[in-house]
C-alpha cells in the first residue's frame, strides 16, 4: 500500500516538476533578453512564465522593468501602443507594491515604487470618467443650475450658496472665481482674499482644479502674501490628480528657479507630462525646447510637431 502511496504522488509531481522546470528555463531566457536589450522577446518569455507557474514576485518585476525601458514618455501623446503600455505598467506596479507591502524593503521594492510615482501624473481613463461625472453631477444640482441662469440676479448668489451648503465644489469654485474677477456677476465686487477663501474650501476637499487656484494665490500673491514654495504644495496636490494646468506650473517653477534652484531637465519632464495630459502652453515650451536645444538636441521636427499640437488642442478648447 505504501508503495502505491509512493508511486501516485511521483506519478502527480513529475507534471509539476517539469513545469516548474521549464518555467525557470523561460524565466531566464527572460532575463538574458532583458540584459541584451531585447525587450520585447524577455516580454513574449515572461508570457510564458506566468502560463506555466502563474505569476510570481520575480517574473513581475522584471515585467515592470521591461516595460519601462520601452515606455517612453516623450513619444505618449496620442500614440496607442505607448498608452497601452503606460496603462499595464500602472496596474503591473500598483499589483507589486501591494504584493511586496509587508515583506522587507529591497531595491526593487524602492526601484518599482519610484516607477509607480513617476506615473502617478497620468490619471487612469476610469479616474477621469468618475472625476467627470462628479463635475456633471454638480452642475446638474437644481440650485448651481438655476445660479448659473441667474448671472445678473443677487438671488443667483444665494442659491450657489446653497449648492455649497451641499458639498458642492463647483459652485465653491465659481463663488471664488467670482471674487478673483471684476465683471460683476451676481453683484460680486472683485476680493481676492474672499477668492483664497473660496478656492481653499474646494481645495480642502481635495478638488484638483481648487487646489490649482490656491496655488495661483500664492504664485500671484493675490488674497495672500506671494509664496513660491506654498504655491509648489498645492500645485503638487493638483498635479498628482492629473491636473495639466498644475503640472506647467512645476515646470516654470523649476525653469525660472521660483520657490527652489534652476533646474531646466527637470523643468522639460514636468512641460512633458504638462502637454501629455492635454496643456497647449506646455506643448508650445517643448516647441521651444527642441526649436532651441535646450536640454535636448535641436530638432525641428519635433519643434514643428509640438507647435502643431498646441494649435489643435487651442482650436479644440474654443470651439468647445
Amino acid at each position: 500500500m505504501r508503495k502505491i502511496i509512493l508511486l501516485f504522488l511521483l506519478f502527480i509531481s513529475k507534471p509539476a516538476l517539469a513545469q516548474n522546470a521549464a518555467a525557470k528555463l523561460k524565466f531566464e531566457e527572460a532575463e538574458t533578453a532583458f540584459n541584451n536589450g531585447n525587450y520585447t522577446s524577455a516580454l513574449s518569455k515572461l508570457d510564458e512564465v506566468d502560463q506555466l507557474a502563474g505569476i510570481m514576485s520575480k517574473s513581475l518585476y522584471l515585467r515592470i522593468a521591461t516595460q519601462q525601458k520601452l515606455f517612453d514618455e516623450a513619444d505618449l501623446y496620442d500614440n496607442h501602443e505607448q498608452k497601452k503600455l503606460l496603462a499595464s505598467l500602472q496596474k503591473n506596479g500598483s499589483a507589486y507594491l501591494k504584493a511586496m507591502q509587508n515583506e522587507e524593503l529591497d531595491d526593487k521594492y524602492r526601484e518599482v515604487n519610484a516607477i509607480h510615482e513617476s506615473l502617478k501624473y497620468y490619471p487612469s481613463k476610469e479616474a477621469i470618467a468618475q472625476m467627470q461625472q462628479q463635475i456633471k453631477n454638480w452642475e446638474n444640482m437644481p440650485e448651481y443650475a438655476a445660479a448659473i441662469k441667474s448671472a445678473k440676479d443677487r438671488t443667483g448668489f444665494d442659491l450657489l450658496k446653497e449648492a455649497v451648503n451641499k458639498g458642492n465644489v463647483m459652485a465653491m469654485m465659481l463663488i471664488g472665481r467670482l471674487y478673483s474677477t471684476n465683471l460683476g456677476f451676481f453683484d460680486v465686487k472683485q476680493d481676492h482674499v474672499m477668492a483664497m477663501n473660496w478656492y481653499k474650501k474646494a481645495a480642502d476637499l481635495g478638488f484638483a482644479p481648487a487646489q490649482y487656484e490656491v496655488g495661483n494665490c500664492y504664485y500671484f500673491g493675490n488674497g495672500v502674501e506671494k509664496n513660491y514654495v506654498e504655491a509648489l504644495k498645492w500645485y503638487h496636490l493638483a498635479a498628482n490628480k492629473g491636473n495639466a494646468q498644475a503640472m506647467k506650473r512645476i515646470a516654470d517653477c523649476y525653469f525660472m528657479a521660483l520657490g527652489m534652484e534652476r533646474d531646466v531637465r527637470t523643468a522639460y519632464n514636468w512641460f512633458l507630462k504638462s502637454a501629455n495630459n492635454g496643456e497647449s502652453e506646455a506643448m508650445l515650451q517643448l516647441a521651444r525646447f527642441y526649436q532651441n536645444g535646450i536640454v535636448v538636441p535641436i530638432n525641428a521636427q519635433k519643434s514643428g510637431i509640438w507647435k502643431e499640437r498646441a494649435e489643435n488642442t487651442t482650436a479644440k478648447g474654443s470651439n468647445k
